[in-house]
């Protein structure tokens, strides 16, 4: 088995083009199911291929060879050594040779017959004048060799078709200090590389034969490479390193799960059964191997490592069902997890608790229920068994007003207890492209990569999180691009390289979309017009149409399923509970203000029921309701006090009843 970009690489080098190889470029990769650097691999493949020189060049360390099977490409020419069996001593000859030959090509000749013209060679790159000149003789040792002699000598190397010479070029993002703005020395390095790359010979004959001399570059950052090395370049191609995909993770658990002589293994990884309990189901050992591939999306083999590692210092074993703990605790450090100590009791209670703050919204409460006792099971409200994603997502849309903001606040106070822990972002300060870069982070270079993203900031310091992205609509498409990893994989990459994950966070996004094409119906049939179930088609038909038609992201509505909760109207039933909330809010302020005791007479509800059932005050949901007993409490009451009172301490040990009269008036009778 290998890993899944060496085909591609593979393919691309046959095809007789350079390589630039970006992304995760310092991992170990899978050859032959075998566990090797990037480096080695790159020498392995050259060397079967039948190149004889392989020659790793960086800035700090100069030149590196490793010797392999030297068989000659072709045979040696009339009055030519063959070439040294070292492969240093080889390299350097094939360039002394080739500046010799380039020198004595550009003597003056006497004329010759003219020989019969032999077909062109397309892929034969076009002559040249000799290059500039670069010193065929070099140390031995691997002393520090500047880029731009490094790459003359290359240059001279790969011009010459009679040895296979592959030229590894290694941290090549770090070849100039800015892609955009680099010296004249750096610039003079990088036009060399690029236009030996272009005058690359191929091999006639050998076992490299149909080869071409090829250069590979290693950038763990492909953006740090200059564009125009590698853009509208037929020679080059861009291939990138990703991190371990599924299968081989699952490839890295089965060989690494058990102990093997004296290779621990995971901890608990040789307690495990290799015996299906039935012919129809799996055994505990390919069960652990499942759970975790799973776990460990965007795990590279490095991480993988060293969560074994993790296993024995935590003893956290890896048995079925135990393993999100060992992730976890290598994602996030040794932290209670809030959500195991939401039992099953707490949870039953859980549809009342957030019914006497969000008042009249049966649908979306039992939604947030279910999946509180889904993460409390370990499943995924995505449907996936990858409990890699978040806890929960949820897309609560309806009109404004009715409570889809209180909601997050009300789930946050119930599982976490802690304020904290809940983060809002308001959609409407991402609408430019570029805003992104305020969610992770601006990239290198640019101004506030110190500071890093909003998002991944503080995903890092609380990973458990209830987070609040509010009238996501007005948000950017870009911007909004960035969720879809976030809903799938349950991490995120900040501008520093750093992953971020959210498989401990609830996302919640809040949306007004559609509530604007509901003014007419409204006007004509009001909201008792209307039922739940028309209110619930109507923005789900908005919701879809805005992210198919105008955002043209269907992936992304994908990405959200079945989550996508509709908050229904504010109906008249509901104004009396919604008048009740907050008149205990008030309540429970004044009294602990003034030391008094605040009673709230019916007539002040009867009241606030008929102004709510004038015009289209419904339509503006409970906020309309606060709107209006404001008015009352927070400035009618005060005037009250300090028209009637010299000193509001007087009023500390009295009962005031507060009501209305039929215009709406504040009556209050103190005793």
């Amino acid at each position: 088995m290998n890993s899944a970009w060496i085909r591609e690489f593979q393919t691309t080098v046959l095809r007789r083009k350079h390589v630039v190889l970006h992304g995760n470029v310092l991992d170990y990769c899978l050859w032959n199911d075998s566990y090797i650097t990037v480096g080695q691999f790159l020498r392995n493949f050259f060397a079967e291929q039948g190149f004889e020189v392989i020659a790793s060049y960086d800035e700090v360390d100069g030149y590196r060879f490793e010797e392999v099977e030297h068989r000659a490409s072709s045979p040696a020419q009339p009055n030519q050594q063959p070439l040294p069996d070292d492969m240093r001593a080889r390299f350097f000859e094939i360039v002394r040779r080739s500046v010799a030959s380039e020198r004595g090509a550009a003597q003056p000749q006497a004329a010759q017959p003219a020989a019969p013209a032999a077909p062109a060679d397309p892929t034969a790159p076009p002559p040249r004048q000799a290059p500039g000149r670069a010193s065929p003789q070099a140390a031995a040792s691997n002393q520090r060799i500047p880029p731009l002699e490094a790459f003359a000598q290359i240059r001279h190397a790969l011009r010459q078709p009679q040895s296979a010479v592959a030229a590894i070029i290694e941290l090549g993002d770090l070849l100039t200090v800015q892609t955009e703005n680099y010296g004249e020395g750096e610039r003079q390095a990088l036009v060399t590389l690029r236009r030996g790359m272009e005058d690359a010979a191929v091999i006639p004959e050998g076992r490299a034969s149909g080869c071409r001399n090829t250069v590979v570059l290693l950038a763990t950052n492909g953006q740090k490479v200059p564009a125009w090395l590698y853009r509208d370049n037929p020679h080059v191609a861009l291939v990138q390193v990703g991190v371990a995909d599924k299968d081989e993770r699952v490839h890295y658990a089965r060989t690494f799960m058990r102990p093997q002589g004296g290779f621990l293994g995971f901890f608990g990884g040789g307690e495990l059964s290799e015996t299906p309990p039935s012919p129809r189901e799996p055994s505990q050992f390919e069960l652990a191997v499942e759970e975790l591939a799973n776990l460990t999306e965007g795990f590279t083999v490095i991480d993988l490592e060293a969560l074994r590692r993790a296993s024995h210092i935590a003893r956290r074993p890896v048995l079925p069902g135990h393993t999100r703990q060992l992730v976890d605790y290598f994602k996030f450090g040794e932290q209670d997890d809030p959500w195991e100590k939401v039992d099953a009791k707490r949870i039953a209670e859980a549809g009342e608790v957030l019914q006497r703050r969000v008042i009249g919204q049966p649908r979306a409460i039992q939604s947030v229920v279910d999946m509180l006792y889904a993460s409390r099971l370990g499943v995924s409200m995505t449907g996936s068994s990858k409990s890699a994603k978040p806890k929960g997502v949820f897309f609560f849309v309806g009109p404004t007003g009715v409570g889809k903001t209180e909601l997050a606040k009300t789930l946050t106070e119930f599982v976490f207890g802690d304020d904290r822990a809940f983060a809002r972002f308001d959609m409407s300060e991402y609408q430019e492209e570029h805003a992104a870069a305020k969610l992770i982070g601006a990239p290198p270079g640019y101004v506030g990569y110190d500071e890093g993203g909003q998002l991944t900031r503080r995903m890092q310091e609380r990973p458990h999180s209830i987070l609040l992205f509010d009238e996501v609509e007005k948000g950017h498409p870009r911007v909004l691009d960035k969720f879809l990893q976030i809903l799938e994989d349950g991490r995120l990459t900040d501008g520093k390289g750093q992953t971020v994950f959210f498989n401990q966070a609830v996302i919640i996004f809040t949306s007004n979309i559609g509530a604007a094409q509901l003014g007419d119906q409204l006007a004509q049939v009001g909201i008792d017009g209307m039922t739940p179930e028309a209110v619930a088609a109507h923005f789900d038909h908005y919701v879809k149409q805005h992210f198919i038609n105008d955002l043209k992201r269907p992936e992304l509505l994908n990405r959200l399923g079945e989550n996508i909760v509709v908050f229904d109207f504010l109906r008249p039933a509901f104004v009396h509970g919604i008048c009740d909330k907050f008149c205990r809010l008030f309540i429970d302020n004044a009294q602990t203000k003034l030391r008094c005791q605040i009673i709230i007479d019916p007539s002040l509800s009867d009241w606030i029921e008929r102004v709510m059932a004038e015009g289209d005050k419904l339509a503006f949901g409970g906020r309309r309701v606060k709107t209006e007993l404001e008015m009352l409490f927070e400035r009618a009451f005060p005037r009250w006090v300090f028209q009637h009172q010299d000193d509001p301490k007087a009023l500390e040990g009295r009962t005031l009843t507060l009501g209305v009269d039929d215009v709406g008036q504040l009556q209050v009778d103190v005793r």
